[in-house]
């Protein structure tokens, strides 16, 4: 993309929304400024499996306010002020093919706040997908700097620092 991309709000993905199969390249971008009422202030990732890589992705939020899902069922808003990646669909269904093969690659995630456990970067459901997170700066978010949970997520060589907490993860806290 190459682009800024900032002061948006939005459900999912304040400023980038990745879903259903895509294989989407982010790179060279400033993310800036964005909110989701859900998940994923910065971009967020449903059943995709793109790279995301050389960005700014600061000061992004992404709390809940309520929003209900179809069939009238309320969401929780799992966080990932930075990125949320999930194998799951917008109404949290699996579909036994689906995949979140995100690679998140040589970025400064910085300065993002997210609800319940993840500022920075939050991988939750992707049990059968190899997440890489690598090489990243990964610093003061509100929240985990890196939180998984139901997910195996590779961290490989990033700075972690100064996030309300490091590496943070486990099964669903919810049961």
């Amino acid at each position: 993309l190459g682009q800024r991309r900032g002061d948006h709000r939005a459900g999912d993905g304040g400023g980038i929304a990745v879903m259903f199969g895509s294989d989407a390249t982010i790179t060279g971008n400033v993310i800036r400024g964005n909110m989701a009422m859900q998940t994923g202030g910065g971009i967020c990732v449903f059943q995709s499996s793109p790279t995301i890589a050389n960005n700014s992705i600061v000061n992004n939020q992404s709390y809940a306010v309520g929003q209900v899902a179809t069939g009238g069922a309320p969401r929780i808003s799992w966080g990932g002020g930075g990125i949320y990646v999930t194998e799951r669909d917008l109404e949290e269904r699996t579909s036994p093919d689906a995949r979140a093969n995100a690679v998140i690659i040589n970025n400064v995630i910085a300065a993002n706040g997210g609800a319940f456990f993840s500022g920075g970067v939050f991988v939750r459901h992707a049990e059968m997908s190899p997440v890489l997170i690598a090489n990243n700066t990964i610093v003061s978010n509100n929240g985990a700097g890196v939180a998984f949970y139901d997910a195996g997520p590779q961290i490989h060589n990033n700075i972690i620092a100064f996030n309300l907490s490091g590496v943070y993860g486990g099964t669903n806290p919810l049961g």
